[in-house]
């Protein structure tokens, strides 16, 4: 019925800090952050203890006027992706929170991270053009999408709901199976797995699926 603050604490810089993620561990916290200063960018991270009021506040070395664009845990560590035009890097912490030094991904704009902490892929964007790269082999397994909605991961194998042209399609990459599962654009698209695999879609259902509606939400389990 009522809530009680028990712990607090300011994260404070000469910089501009603004929140990208944070992940609870069994005894601290850590938070990923963008920082600017007029021109000036960076990023960094705070490790905030649960039981006290200690807290390491550091920047990413090795790149210079950058923005960081994810970040996920990953392997015992985590993996980040940083904005550094005209290109994106990736960096690797350790679980010791040491950084690698920057590895260049190549002339992009956006790099979004799809992880279950132990299989990495990374979704490149380049104008209307998304390229989906396994990050241990380098492997494209994904070419040319329009659009990538959403990712699960199903018994450690990566199941991503994907567009290319007018067609949304659910491709499993261990197997190399892709199905077509909707026909049309669609403003989002959420997978699940409950027993089946399901997907939910916003679409507009007066020209996707039936004459009745505007945008409504659609269902579907798939076997």
């Amino acid at each position: 019925t009522s809530l009680n603050q028990i712990y607090h604490r300011d994260v404070y810089s000469l910089y501009n800090l603004s929140l990208v993620a944070c992940y609870p561990m069994s005894n601290k916290t850590i938070m990923f952050f963008n920082a600017t200063y007029g021109s000036v960018k960076r990023g960094g991270y705070t490790i905030l203890h649960n039981e006290s009021l200690s807290m390491q506040t550091e920047y990413f070395s090795g790149v210079e006027n950058y923005e960081v664009l994810d970040a996920k845990p990953y392997k015992n560590g985590f993996i980040l992706t940083l904005l550094t035009p005209p290109s994106t890097r990736v960096i690797i912490m350790d679980e010791n929170m040491a950084q690698s030094t920057p590895e260049d991904l190549g002339d992009y704009e956006r790099a979004k991270i799809h992880t279950d902490s132990n299989s990495c892929y990374l979704e490149l964007v380049k104008g209307d053009e998304i390229d989906l790269v396994n990050y241990e082999t380098k492997e494209t397994v994904v070419g040319f999408a329009n659009e990538i909605y959403d990712c699960i991961f199903i018994d450690g194998s990566a199941v991503f709901a994907t567009r290319t042209g007018d067609t949304v399609y659910a491709r499993h990459l261990i197997t190399g199976i892709t199905a077509p599962i909707i026909c049309g654009h669609a403003q989002s698209v959420k997978l699940i797995k409950n027993g089946r695999l399901s997907v939910f879609a916003t679409l507009n259902t007066s020209s996707a699926i039936s004459p009745i509606g505007g945008m409504d939400v659609y269902f579907a389990s798939l076997c």
